[in-house]
């Protein structure tokens, strides 16, 4: 399974990275527009990320924004639904309108910080991303 982190707090990055290392390869973003290019560089070697994890808080451009853009690569690179990717908010921010707005943006699952592992295990198996 291909992964993508993106998250700009380090000790939240790595407990991501290392709940799910063991489920494949794993790049990480420290910003949405150095997530943006790495899904735009997994589009251009034809080879995009199964799973997608997103900070809503990011400098430059906000989680949300990468999760548009993600969606809208998807669209215009002919996707099927049944191939897209698997996307989860991981974030501190729980109010009504940010979860609405990632749900409405199709994100898969919005999960609140600080992410605990049993959870994404079963979200992994849920997904059938293993």
């Amino acid at each position: 399974m291909k992964i993508l982190i993106v998250e700009d707090e380090y000790a939240a990055r790595a407990m991501i990275e290392f709940f799910l290392e063991p489920y494949g390869k794993i790049d990480s973003a420290a910003n949405g527009s150095e997530a943006v290019n790495f899904i735009k560089k997994s589009y251009e070697i034809n080879e995009p990320y199964n799973l997608v994890c997103i900070d809503i808080r990011l400098p430059d451009m906000d989680g949300h924004e990468v999760l548009v853009e993600l969606k809208r690569m998807e669209s215009d690179s002919g996707i099927p639904h049944s191939e897209r990717t698997i996307t989860f908010m991981t974030t501190a921010l729980e109010d009504p309108k940010n979860v609405a707005r990632a749900f409405y943006n199709l994100c898969d699952e919005y999960l609140s910080k600080p992410v605990r592992k049993n959870e994404l295990d079963e979200l992994i198996v849920r997904y059938k991303l293993v």
